[in-house]
């Protein structure tokens, strides 16, 4: 399923589709629409484009969705236009395929009750809700005019008022009050029932662009930022526990979970995203770069976005934004950049700027950045370039985040930044300077870095680049580290002998074994605090004797490692093994049973994992959970045992 948004971009549209099918990077990056079009032609498959509201974008799919396949393959689009449904229908016949346009009309009065009592309480409507909250329901459901996202949003708000007659008489009442068909009044409803904690977090989701997935990890650093939660080392918990309040009162819609069950991505319903965006501005809470000479009083703007792709000319012309506090950039826009560039030494209150995005042409990231003397959170990936190296002069920077095709040296000498994600080809050295980084084609070379506060750093330079001895020993603060293994050296380096990294708590090495023969000793006997260790490797490789776990680990996650089960008698005395996923591993007996092995071990994963047999007895892994299987196209026949085979189904039972 594809959400297609009024400003969608067809490319943005057949990657969405590509990444779902499990398209490689290559693959997304290199003749997309000429990959997908020959996919499509050897597969059976469904798609289903949710609101695409003009021609031209039905115009720039159609070649490529539009297969002569004879596998039973279908499209389903929806669209709020009438004229656009019949021209999608027209284009199929022309092209000779079968089509069906079907008019869809709110819910009658027997099927918008169906949608409550269903939301309610399921098929126990009856029995568990009192008559009388019955016919106060009925009349709720009348005020709703058969729209289904009214309904959905009013029940969230019945579900946390609870079951009484005045809270259902009090959401009636307040519901008689709103014009009929009025469909963004009744949606207020819902924030206006908002707990003023939960007010700013649901008006803030504005910002983003229409129909945008927003990851939840994403989130938690821009809301510290702000300063609605506090970084008190549990502010992940309680950003996902304010997301899952929104989503319980329907105004959010879960995108994707974790395999834990928590919620990594959400998306908002575009109706809900325009009440997000008139109250946003209503409340000048933030504003949208086009309606800045609009705003009542631009002095007191603290948010400004840019998220449409249709931009006003001269939107930022003679504009001051002196209290301006946070700036976000989702399209490619010039005048926002000529704006920074001549204004950044008045705005002493800006503290988070994000430059996110893909359109247009490669802009240049002004060097009067560097006058942004308050910023603490800088985040610049896409089509920007040119990075300045004067950003290192951005004394109260905590956060940086790059991924452009080139990157300053200074990057990795700000002594005072604590969270440093860097992905990029090229390195920019300084003219008369020892070189930090060095271009991927260049000899190798290592790097020299200085990040006495770092704590969490993920850097991707490419095949060519390693971090020297005396480096890993400045990064006595780090807590999480992300890192390109592509040289043996590499790995002596950052884990010797005598451990360095003592205060680690998670460790994601993604190792190139084809750019060498083999990897070292991987020893984490020593590494006490590590509670997350993720080992990928891009050939399939056998680390038998090679890697000792951390005895306090929580968290492995395994890909392409070979002989998997020769690993089975080290993990399965992990006294703290929570969670297991094995991806694209091989093996033989894959074994789980035992009194006492993996005692708190809750989620098991194989992915595409091969192995010819698979044991699970009553006594082995007593907490376990959740099973998620895929099954490899390499593995026939093998049997999954019946204690594994009900931990999936009833989550599947729980789920529905």
């Amino acid at each position: 399923m594809v959400y297609v948004s009024q400003e969608a971009q067809a490319t943005e549209i057949l990657r969405d589709i590509a990444k779902q099918v499990g398209f490689s990077d290559e693959k997304m990056n290199e003749n997309l629409e000429h990959n997908l079009y020959l996919f499509l032609q050897e597969k059976k498959y469904l798609i289903f484009l949710d609101d695409i509201w003009n021609i031209k974008t039905w115009d720039q799919l159609r070649d490529t969705l539009l297969v002569n396949s004879e596998n039973g393959s279908r499209i389903i689009v929806t669209s709020r236009h009438t004229n656009v449904g019949n021209y999608i229908g027209a284009t199929a016949r022309y092209l000779g395929a079968d089509q069906f346009l079907v008019p869809l009309d709110v819910l009658s009065k027997d099927y918008a009750l169906y949608l409550f009592k269903d939301m309610i309480s399921g098929p126990n409507y009856e029995n568990e809700v009192r008559k009388p909250l019955r016919e106060i329901g009925e009349k709720i459901v009348d005020k709703c005019g058969g729209l289904p996202l009214a309904i959905e949003v009013v029940v969230g708000m019945l579900r946390v008022r609870g079951m009484s007659i005045p809270a259902w008489n009090e959401v009636l009442r307040t519901m008689t009050q709103i014009p009929e068909n009025n469909c963004l009044k009744l949606l207020s409803l819902s924030y206006n029932d908002l707990p003023r904690n939960l007010k700013p977090l649901f008006l803030y989701l504005g910002i983003f662009p229409e129909n945008r997935e927003i990851l939840v990890p994403q989130l938690i650093p821009l809301w510290v930022a702000e300063k609605f939660i506090r970084a008190n080392g549990n502010q992940d918990d309680d950003v996902e526990n304010q997301i899952n309040e929104l989503i319980s009162r329907n105004l959010l819609q879960v995108s994707c979970r974790k395999s834990d069950g928590r919620v990594r991505s959400f998306r908002m319903h575009s109706l809900v995203h325009d009440l997000c965006m008139q109250l946003g501005e209503e409340n000048n809470y933030f504003c949208t770069r086009n309606n800045l000479t609009k705003a009542r009083d631009v002095t007191i703007v603290r948010r400004v976005t840019t998220n449409t792709s249709f931009l006003h000319e001269n939107a930022f012309q003679d504009v001051k934004i002196p209290k301006l506090r946070a700036l976000f950039c989702f399209y490619n826009d010039v005048d926002l950049f000529k704006f920074l560039k001549d204004n950044a030494p008045d705005l002493h209150f800006l503290r988070l700027v994000i430059i996110e995005f893909y359109d247009g042409k490669v802009v240049k990231v002004p060097e009067e950045i560097a006058n942004l003397s308050g910023l603490i959170y800088l985040k610049m990936i896409g089509n920007v370039s040119e990075i300045p190296e004067s950003i290192r002069r951005l004394r109260r920077l905590q956060t940086l985040e790059i991924r452009s095709t080139d990157i300053p040296e200074g990057v990795l000498k700000m002594k005072h930044v604590k969270h440093l994600f860097l992905s990029s080809l090229i390195v920019v050295k300084k003219p008369h300077g020892l070189p930090c980084f060095k271009s991927s084609t260049d000899e190798d070379e290592e790097v020299e870095v200085d990040l006495p506060n770092i704590q969490s750093l993920d850097v991707d330079f490419g095949p060519k680049l390693s971090l020297t001895p005396s480096s890993v020993k400045k990064l006595t603060s780090l807590k999480s580290l992300g890192i390109q293994v592509s040289k043996r050296e590499m790995m002596d380096h950052v884990f010797p002998a005598e451990p360095v990294l003592t205060n680690i708590e998670a460790i994601k090495l993604k190792i190139h074994v084809s750019f060498f023969d083999d990897i070292p000793k991987l020893d984490l006997y020593e590494y006490h605090s590590l509670k997350k260790l993720n080992l990928y490797f891009n050939t399939a490789h056998d680390i038998t004797g090679k890697v000792v776990f951390p005895p306090q680990v929580m968290k492995i996650s395994l890909r392409r490692v070979t002989n998997i089960d020769d690993h089975m008698d080290s993990l399965k005395k992990l006294s703290n093994l929570e969670s297991l996923k094995l991806k694209k591993c091989k093996g033989h007996k894959l074994d789980f049973s035992g009194e006492g092995n993996f005692p708190k071990l809750q989620l098991l994963m194989l992915k595409y994992t091969v192995f010819t047999k698979l044991v699970v007895d009553d006594y082995g892994i007593p907490r376990i959970y959740k099973f998620i299987y895929e099954a490899s196209p390499l593995l026939e026949n093998v049997e999954i045992p019946e204690r594994l085979r009900k931990v999936m189904e009833k989550e599947i039972h729980e789920e529905v």
